[in-house]
């Protein structure tokens, strides 16, 4: 596509660019010199404010969300220099333009008084500006982007009706402009963010959004910007836990987004989700040892199907005698050391091993974050066997440990109540066949 014809991709406000190329330093788009035609590009593809002066004239070029922005640069002024079509704006960065044309200057940072839509007085605008090389490697021009408007900026005019309507819905409402900045937000997308109308209105969502609810927002809100037509998708809130299920609609050059907290519906999700796969594992393990009186034949195919139910390294199941040595003959293992053999109840740390004599399942998401296994010799023994996480859960026979059903993992992991729970289930699972074996 040729430079010129980007200028009529618009939106303008004021319709359809009329610059004056016979008057302008620059000439017409056709003649432009490489480093000048990719430095308009630049311009004119940026979703943020920008502008671009070049050559000793300074003749200045800007985009439509420049024009939105400030209405104080009507696009037949496009081309002019500097002092003509902006002189305010030269004059704020007048001071600094000897060293920013400067052999080797870098970009730097300005604050410039300006008009921003149409809101008088002018307010204090943080422009970021770099030096663009010609073709001569000298520094042929200056790019201009406002990266970050006043949160101030007025919204889009919104009719009493209206925001009686939006105030009364319990979803959330926003209005992303044309440069996906808010430019409305109605109270119940305030109460379900924690943001203030201050820290959203005119901002763009890279200004306020968490890391992991932009990688998914921004692709669909682009996607509806640039089909024209409404999505739905889920996103997840890491910082506070929570759901929400947005739906975009494309209106003229902007996007309405309602959206809902479906926290309990997601969670109600996972619960069933759990719960069908836990009745899955159990009855493959029904399935497995049906038929089996062989006591160790029963420990391999329990620990196998518990192992890779839970995705861990290893699952084992050890006998503990009166002396404290557990010994293990059975385990599942994906990788690493294995531990059949004799072990000491001990080694997985003093009050690790309290905990089970006294009956409690003992859960650990990170041994070295556990403050039980803090200084202790057992921290350095889970670290040579590659453990990360495990839980163990306690056998009793007439009150007293009799044995132990272990599960881990080289990984860190946050292990849920329905995880214990299950865990526990399988462990009683396996003694109720051990014993029926007669083990």
């Amino acid at each position: 596509m040729d430079v010129d014809q980007l200028f009529s991709q618009g939106p303008w406000p004021d319709g359809e660019i009329a610059a004056d190329w016979q008057a302008s330093p620059l000439g017409h788009p056709h003649t432009w010199c490489p480093s000048l035609q990719r430095a308009v590009r630049r311009c004119l593809g940026s979703h943020a404010p920008a502008a671009l002066c070049w050559g000793r004239d300074l003749a200045l070029v800007w985009n439509p969300a420049w024009s939105r922005a400030f209405p104080a640069s009507p696009s037949h002024l496009i081309g002019r220099p500097l002092d003509e079509s902006l002189p305010d704006l030269h004059a704020a960065l007048a001071p600094a333009l000897p060293e920013l044309f400067a052999a080797g200057a870098g970009p730097r940072r300005e604050s410039v008084s300006l008009v921003v839509n149409g809101t008088v007085p002018a307010r204090a605008v943080t422009l970021e500006v770099q030096p663009l090389q010609d073709e001569d490697g000298r520094t042929g021009g200056l790019m201009l982007c406002a990266s970050s408007l006043p949160a101030s900026t007025p919204a889009r005019p919104v009719t009493p009706d209206l925001e009686r309507l939006l105030a009364s819905i319990g979803d959330g409402f926003v209005v992303l402009d044309h440069d996906l900045r808010y430019s409305y937000v109605n109270d119940a997308a305030l109460r379900m963010t924690g943001f203030t109308r201050e820290q959203v209105i005119g901002r763009a969502p890279q200004d306020i959004l968490p890391p992991d609810l932009l990688a998914v927002a921004i692709p669909q809100l682009r996607e509806a910007m640039r089909r024209g037509r409404a999505v739905q998708y889920e996103a997840h809130m890491a910082a506070t836990g929570r759901w929400f299920e947005h739906r975009v609609y494309p209106s003229g050059d902007s996007l309405c987004v309602s959206f809902s907290d479906i926290t309990d519906r997601k969670q109600s999700e996972e619960a069933l989700r759990r719960s069908e796969a836990a009745y899955r594992l159990i009855v493959s393990l029904n399935d497995a040892i049906r038929g089996l009186q062989d006591p160790d034949a029963i420990v391999s195919a329990v620990v196998a199907c518990a192992g890779r139910h839970f995705g861990v390294g290893r699952c084992f199941y050890g006998e503990l005698d009166a002396s404290g040595v557990v010994t293990t003959r059975r385990e599942y293992c994906s990788g690493g050391e294995t531990v059949i053999g004799r072990h000491q109840l001990s080694t997985l740390g003093e009050l690790i091993a309290r905990d089970l004599r006294e009956g409690r399942t003992v859960a650990i998401g990170d041994v070295t974050a556990d403050p039980r296994l803090t200084g202790s010799e057992a921290a350095g023994r889970y670290s040579q066997m590659a453990v990360r996480s495990l839980v163990a859960a306690p056998l009793l026979q007439g009150g007293r440990l009799a044995a132990l059903f272990i599960i881990d993992d080289p990984r860190p992991r946050t292990w849920s109540h329905a995880d214990l729970a299950l865990i526990d289930q399988v462990a009683e699972r396996l003694r109720l066949a051990l014993e029926h074996a007669g083990a």
